[in-house]
């Protein structure tokens, strides 16, 4: 019985280890490691019914002010990320100087209404161009840098080709 109630502790310890570690936000230091960020996403973050895998890009110290991009999955089976902007309190003084000047750069998007609310809707596909476009537009607009100032979280990536995970083979794609 004592066995039984140490292999309980070992379990909680090691539960509760994970839940401290969590993920580890990462510097992005120029356009190779938005893209590599954005691979993972693509060929290593999980895809199932209840959970995708997302990439946060966000200002160091304030986590509030962040893009989030999801991985999803098209008809055809190819993987792609898209990204919703909702009109926020926090996004309210610059939602439409970044609206036009994602106009002005022909950025595609689509604004939505949910529960009253515009919300730009994002779909990538692949295209991480466009995406490192949005996130650079978007930072600016709040008077930071994305090179110097923010930061990117991956969450729900796993470090092996699992395509029962990913929904993805692609045994070539690495972490670093």
């Amino acid at each position: 019985m004592a066995w039984l109630l140490g292999l309980g502790l070992i379990a909680a310890f090691l539960r509760l280890w994970w839940w401290s570690t969590g993920p580890v936000p990462n510097d992005i230091p120029d356009p190779g490691m938005f893209a590599r960020m954005l691979r993972i996403l693509l060929y290593r973050g999980v895809y199932r019914p209840s959970l995708q895998a997302t990439l946060t890009i966000c200002l160091r110290n304030d986590h509030e002010h962040r893009l989030v991009f999801t991985k999803v999955i098209d008809e055809k089976g190819s993987p792609g990320f898209t990204a919703a902007l909702p009109r926020d309190a926090w996004m309210v003084p610059f939602f439409d100087a970044f609206r036009s000047e994602l106009d002005r750069r022909s950025v595609r998007y689509r604004e939505l209404t949910v529960a009253d609310t515009p919300v730009l809707t994002f779909d990538f596909e692949q295209d991480f161009g466009g995406a490192y476009v949005v996130a650079q537009v978007l930072f600016d607009a709040l008077g930071a840098r994305l090179h110097e100032d923010c930061v990117g979280t991956l969450r729900h990536t796993v470090f092996k080709n699992v395509p029962r995970l990913t929904g993805v083979d692609h045994p070539a794609e690495v972490w670093f």
